[in-house]
Parts: structure tokens; sequence; C-alpha cells
């Protein structure tokens, strides 16, 4: 199953475990750190020694467990703090204030596993896949179709609203891709109907005509 950050929650995660569901779900920070657009050092860096209960920072220096903060019907969050934050030369590129602090969410393995998963190669494989096919088809509805909530509620009737919203945008990766080939829609249907013509025939035809639509 793949689905984008949007999707992403612990809660999610622990149900795919327990249903032995095989997912693919990038967290809300995963993309930006591959691209490298973070301005300091992304907390993935930071290194969790589960024995010792503390991180290493990119510089080596312990990070030791600080403090607890309580949370309401969410698991406790545990604050790492670091204290050597002033001596170190990359104290810059790592934090703004007086010491760098790190959180940790009990349930945060699941995320690091995820992470590990996507960074397979097979992982990488499905992330790519998802944002050459899917991902744009999303943009289009939002930006150049305007579709950015459902007016209708429930499964059904929303349902019912999303299939008219993808005629449409099928219905104009259609007519673009017919005006592509230079040709009406009578000749183009002739040539998936009648085979071969010029070069093209029906499964290739069929084909590209698929790879546009949603």
């Amino acid at each position: 199953m793949l689905a984008d950050a949007g999707y992403f929650s612990y809660e999610n995660l622990e149900f795919l475990q327990e249903e032995g569901i095989d997912a693919y779900i990038p967290d809300n920070f995963y993309k930006a750190e591959k691209e490298g657009k973070t301005r300091k050092f992304r907390k993935s860096l930071f290194k969790y020694d589960e024995e010792k209960d503390c991180y290493y920072c990119p510089a080596a220096f312990e990070i030791p467990f600080s403090r607890i903060q309580k949370r309401k019907g969410e698991p406790d969050l545990r604050y790492y703090v670091c204290s050597y934050c002033s001596q170190c030369v990359l104290k810059n590129a790592c934090t703004e204030s007086g010491k760098r602090t790190i959180t940790r969410d009990p349930r945060e393995h699941l995320m690091e596993d995820m992470r590990a998963k996507l960074n397979t190669e097979k992982g990488t494989e499905k992330y790519q896949k998802r944002m050459s096919t899917v991902e744009p088809v999303f943009g289009q509805m939002k930006q150049d179709r305007g579709f950015r909530e459902f007016l209708l509620r429930g499964i059904r009737k929303t349902g019912i609203e999303f299939v008219m919203i993808c005629t449409v945008h099928n219905i104009k990766k259609i007519a673009d891709f017919i005006k592509r080939q230079g040709k009406n829609l009578k000749e183009m249907l002739k040539m998936i109907v009648g085979g071969e013509s010029k070069g093209w025939n029906k499964r290739r035809i069929q084909a590209r005509m698929a790879n546009t639509l949603c």
C-alpha cells in the first residue's frame, strides 16, 4: 500500500503493523530531508542508543535523557538535552539555542522502521513511482481544476463526486493526447479500432492513453 505524508501517523503505523499490511508512507519531513531542504542538522542524523537511552549527535557527543513531558491522550514525550553545544564546532549548523534538544515518542521506532524501508531499493522505486504517477494527478486536480474539498458528505456521495472529478480529468487528458498526435477524435478511434497505422498499433495507443488517466 502506498500513501502520502498526510496519512502518516503512529496510530496508522500501529494498525498496519497489527494487520500485517505492507505499506510505504513517508513522514512529514522525509521528502524535505531527502532533498536537503532542512536548515539545521535534521533529527535523523542523531543516532539513538536504546540500551543507554541516549542520543549521539553528528559530532559524536552523547545527549542524555533529561525529562518527561506528560501528554493528554498520548504517550509521554521524552526529552534529551545536549550539554556540549557551547564547545562544539558544528553548533551553528545544529542549533540557534544554547543547547540542542531532541524529543522522542515511544512509538518513534515505527517511523524509523518505515524510513529504513523507504530507503531500500524496493521502497525507493515504489516512492518514486507514486511521485511520478499519483502526485501529478492530485496537483492538476487542485491547481488546474480548482478541486480542493468535497462539497458532499458521506462515503457514497463523495465517491460519486470524486468519480465526476476523475471523469473530467480523464476527458481532458484524452483530449490533450489526441491533440498531440495531430488527430481528431474520429481519426483516433479509427486507429484504435482498426489496428496499425503509421507505426502505431492498438496496444501501444491504449497503453499510452492509460498512462495519462487517473
